[in-house]
């Protein structure tokens, strides 16, 4: 059974929207989500918020198992205004809530996340941006 990348970006969703020191550093509360977006942020977003991207993917079937490899960049905006500071408490607060996680996407894989990279902050336009990769590695359970 192949995994789809929209059901990783389903449970990812899910996780990161939870009740988190993360979706409420995004305006989140409780289990409404914050500002995190797929792709690209709506042109009128209000700061700060977050916008993830799939860089890329890799199955890794062996002969036993069914798995994946995906590769999912975070980047992070903030007001230029505070300084660089308001971005890295994001970014650390993803880090807490996704480096090392463990949990299920569908009835029949679980994945972990990995931190790989830490990048920023760089000064984009009017706002500074923080950027971090995440791998998430899946194995059928």
């Amino acid at each position: 059974m192949a995994v789809e990348i929209q059901d990783i970006l389903d449970g990812l969703y899910s996780h990161l929207t939870g009740d988190s020191a993360f979706n409420t550093a995004l305006g989140g509360t409780g289990s409404t989500a914050g500002r995190l977006y797929l792709a690209e942020a709506v042109e009128e977003a209000t700061l700060p918020y977050a916008v993830t991207l799939v860089i890329d993917d890799v199955p890794e079937d062996t002969f036993t198992t069914t798995g994946f490899m995906v590769r999912v960049q975070f980047s992070i905006y903030t007001a230029r205004a505070p300084g660089p500071r308001a971005a890295t408490v994001i970014q650390d607060k993803l880090r807490a809530r996704l480096h090392n996680a463990t949990f299920s996407i569908t009835d029949h894989y679980t994945w972990c996340a990995r931190c790989d990279i830490n990048r920023g902050p760089f000064v984009d336009g009017i706002t500074w941006r923080c950027d971090s990769d995440y791998l998430i590695q899946g194995n059928a359970t």
